[in-house]
């Protein structure tokens, strides 16, 4: 009598399995199918692949990174579900000098191909690169990177942009100047920021409320180096970044 129950829980299971239907967990610990057994020893260990044409957009929300959405024919109006995507892990890096951290998970299956930074502060650009994360647990390498910064939000706090930097050689170092509108909302001082070849991010060389800088500090000859000045309000506000002044170091 017990080998003819054996015998018909496990004619049940496989039925199961075969029309899709759950499993009762007492049948299953039963008696587990060979399928079942199958799919534990070949699990998938290939990771997907990364998204592409990623984008990070100004927004007045902050910063909207999106990236190619999948159609299933140019008629479609909503990109298609991949089943085998789990979600997409979207990391940041700001100009702050940290490096990479995770920020926010979009479920695969809901088919969102963009998120809204909303806490990168005004002013500052951000780098974002997403990986693909499979139904598995495989996790695709990086996509490629997008830079982004918010749209500004003008007041009557926000200094004027500084205009027309000038940066030239100077007896070893990089003389700067720059303008502003007298009429304008003026800044009670200037950040200067130096952006080296070989650094992901700009480095903070100065604070002054004068309209000029001499920048002599880690100076390499033969180097090159970009330049960019920003108004700051007596409420701690920032501007906008004036637009970039390059220079060449010369050889010693």
């Amino acid at each position: 009598m017990l080998h003819k129950n054996g015998a018909r829980r496990a004619a049940l299971i496989c039925a199961a399995v075969t029309l899709g239907l759950a499993i009762p967990a007492t049948a299953a610990h039963a008696a587990p199918t060979a399928s079942a057994a199958a799919a534990s020893s070949t699990q998938n260990l290939t990771p997907p692949k990364p998204v592409s044409g990623l984008l990070a957009s100004e927004s007045e929300d902050g910063i909207w990174i999106h990236w190619d959405e999948n159609y299933a024919n140019p008629w479609d109006r909503f990109p298609t579900v991949d089943k085998n995507v789990k979600s997409f892990e979207l990391y940041r890096a700001d100009d702050n000098g940290e490096p990479f951290k995770h920020i926010a998970t979009l479920p695969g299956e809901s088919g969102d191909r963009g998120f809204v930074d909303a806490e990168i502060k005004r002013n500052r650009y951000a780098v974002y690169y997403v990986t693909t994360v499979d139904i598995a647990g495989n996790e695709s390498e990086a996509s490629d990177t997008a830079t982004g910064t918010p749209m500004m939000r003008i007041t009557r706090e926000t200094p004027d942009t500084p205009q027309g930097l000038k940066a030239k050689n100077v007896s070893g170092a990089v003389e700067l100047s720059w303008t502003t509108d007298p009429y304008g909302t003026l800044a009670s001082k200037y950040l200067v920021y130096r952006y080296d070849k070989d650094r992901l991010n700009p480095t903070l060389v100065f604070e002054t409320d004068a309209t000029t800088y001499s920048d002599s500090r880690d100076l390499k000859p033969g180097a090159s180096y970009t330049y960019r000045v920003v108004g700051v309000s007596s409420k701690g506000e920032e501007g906008r970044r004036s637009d970039a002044a390059q220079i060449t170091v010369p050889q010693s």
